[in-house]
């Protein structure tokens, strides 16, 4: 029987680590892939028109609150995501654990809600010139340069993964955030549509 102190102290696993060699060897100078694993993700609801609300989020996370339907903002390594008209979603490091507490902690006794959902889904990087093909490739939505560029977001569906997808690089860079337990059909499903640039 397994020590559960020993398991309980054992390393993180991601929901792709034993994918990570099929996704290098999938990857090509055209299109590559790769999970970014253990983000923090915290989903944060509050009323944008709230001056309280904005200063503190703003003030906690140094990110703009955006309040465009589909838009981001970024500082550093930490994105905002608008969600909804009194929803956002904030992405950030792995050293950002704190983040969360930060956050309650600044909005006080303000009618706001903060949920970690960093262990509900995982990240797909998916990059490279080719990128946009492969994304069309099982998106309902047009996934072009022509109403796409960098934070631009949706909610949406991959092939049958609910997904969130902001594109974070000209070259294009997409990421794209997927619950856990559909995290591999996706994985695979986005290699499949690589093949071709092999």
């Amino acid at each position: 029987m397994a020590n559960s102190a020993a398991l309980s102290a054992a390393s993180p696993r991601s929901p792709l680590a034993h994918l990570t060699t099929l996704m290098e060897n999938g990857s090509s100078a055209k299109v590559s892939l790769r999970e970014e694993a253990f983000l923090v993700q915290l989903n944060v609801r509050g009323n944008a028109d709230d001056p309280a609300f904005v200063s503190a989020f703003q003030g906690t996370t140094g990110l703009d609150l955006p309040v465009e339907p589909n838009t981001t903002s970024r500082s550093g390594r930490r994105i905002a995501v608008w969600l909804g008209p009194d929803e956002w979603g904030i992405v950030a490091p792995e050293e950002d654990a704190a983040l969360m507490g930060a956050l309650i902690s600044a909005f006080g006794d303000q009618h706001v809600s903060v949920v970690d959902l960093s262990d509900n889904r995982t990240t797909l990087s998916l990059s490279g010139e080719a990128a946009w093909t492969v994304m069309n490739k099982g998106c309902p939505l047009d996934i072009d340069p022509v109403c796409w560029s960098v934070g631009k977001s949706a909610q949406t569906v991959y092939s049958r993964a609910q997904v969130l997808i902001i594109q974070t690089g000209d070259e294009p860079e997409f990421k794209l955030f997927v619950r856990n337990s559909f995290a591999e059909y996706l994985a695979r499903f986005l290699l499949e549509n690589m093949r071709e640039f092999a």
